[in-house]
């Protein structure tokens, strides 16, 4: 290589240099003249960078790849920029929302920017502290929109389809515990009629060997009636400790897992459109288990719902789970862990039967938003509250399955949903 060909490789070149430079001797035209028609392509210049015999239009076509690459980056962060973001509601939902925090509490967000009593830091603070899921949602809108960011109304399309197959296992249970609480009533009621019945049998219903004295009539009756009340009193405190609290204790708990399903699915209502069906309480033949809390079919696969209200402290550890009992920390019998991927085989096996292999996605949602577990390293995915929304968004963004796969999908669910109706009212 001779001593000019180094020093033409050696000093820097502009872009307009770069420009000037001849392309391959064949053609005898200007680098600049190419690009401006269209012509260089990346591929083209990372070829000429790396294999030109001409030295000086090895540097050009370097100086031009990197100008290149340097002005895709900028048009893709402008594109990502002007491209109009969705927060799922609009902005006359997010001005009238209520701001949470002291000292405006309950006052519209619109009227307190109107007043200029809240800043973009405010704002800011919301989408990261608020514990609803409209109010962050709110105050993104409006943080973006005040940050020159274009915001997208929502689209005209529908919200998630949401099938029922039949009542959950909360509602049966309690329906079960109210009808055996009627009984246990009734059947109190019945015994404490009979034991003052025989009270009064006792003392004044036979028939006496000698005629009583009126007044002596009204007090044995009177005590009769004493005796019945008193038994009355003693034994149906008895029974409401051991028993009727139980029970109320009982429906309570199944009362709080139905609207904690309530809660999900009006949560998932929000985020995700009628490309979405949600199948609820669905009980899939010929392999035995329990009810399937939820199953969620979309676009981009088909999650396996297991929903948990619990109340009081747990925490999860890989497949474990574990829950606070007299200052310490005791293992559950059942894992909800395992009961999900047990579920989410059990969908998939009947789906392989029928000719759809497809995989079934686990996930663990915790319904309960004042108290979520405890989360060190989770075998299975566990969704809370305060993220459901933000999991959801994701569950749009992964990779598409076939269509044609995800219909038969579809279908057969609403043939188990069909078949599980007319075996509810059989």
């Amino acid at each position: 290589m001779s001593q000019s060909n180094v020093a033409h490789e050696a000093a820097p070149m502009t872009v307009e240099e770069a420009r000037q430079v001849l392309w391959i001797k064949e053609r005898r035209r200007t680098l600049g003249e190419m690009w401006d028609e269209g012509m260089l392509t990346e591929k083209r210049l990372a070829w000429a960078a790396e294999n030109a015999y001409n030295p000086r239009l090895r540097q050009a076509a370097a100086v031009l790849l990197k100008e290149m690459r340097k002005r895709d980056a900028e048009e893709q962060r402008e594109a990502e920029l002007e491209k109009p973001l969705n927060f799922g509601l609009t902005r006359e939902e997010a001005l009238t929302t209520a701001w949470p925090f002291r000292p405006y509490r309950g006052r519209s967000i619109g009227e307190l920017l109107s007043h200029h009593q809240l800043s973009l830091r405010d704002l800011a603070y919301a989408v990261d502290k608020a514990w609803s899921e409209r109010v962050r949602r709110a105050a993104a809108l409006l943080l973006v929109e005040r940050l020159g960011h274009r915001v997208e109304e929502p689209s005209e399309r529908g919200v998630l389809r949401v099938v029922v197959a039949g009542p959950s296992y909360a509602e049966k249970e309690m329906m079960r515990l109210s009808s055996l609480l009627g009984a246990v009533l009734g059947l109190l009621t019945g015994f404490l009629f009979a034991l003052t019945f025989w009270s009064w049998r006792q003392h004044l219903g036979h028939t006496p060997t000698r005629e009583y004295a009126p007044w002596v009539k009204i007090a044995l009756t009177v005590l009769a009636l004493s005796i019945g009340g008193i038994a009355s009193l003693l034994l149906n405190a008895l029974v409401d400790h051991l028993v009727i609290r139980r029970f109320e204790d009982a429906i309570k708990r199944h009362r709080r897992g139905k609207e904690g399903e309530e809660r999900v699915v009006e949560l998932l209502r929000r985020v995700l459109d009628d490309r979405w069906t949600l199948f609820r309480n669905l009980k899939v033949p010929g392999l035995g288990g329990g009810d399937l809390d939820g199953v969620l079919v979309g676009p981009t696969g088909v999650w396996l719902l297991e929903i948990k209200s619990f109340s009081g402290r747990y925490r999860n550890r890989g497949e474990h789970w574990f829950y606070w009992k007299h200052n310490g920390w005791r293992k559950m019998r059942k894992s909800p862990s395992q009961q999900a991927r047990r579920n989410a085989g059990r969908l998939a096996a009947f789906l392989k039967e029928r000719g759809v292999r497809l995989w079934v996605h686990p996930v663990i949602v915790w319904a309960n938003p004042e108290k979520p577990p405890i989360l060190e390293s989770p075998a299975v995915p566990v969704w809370t509250m305060d993220r459901l929304a933000e999991e959801a968004v994701t569950l749009k963004q992964q990779r598409e399955v076939d269509e044609e796969r995800r219909r038969r999908v579809e279908a057969y669910l609403s043939e188990v949903v069909a078949l599980q109706r007319e075996e509810e009212e059989a």
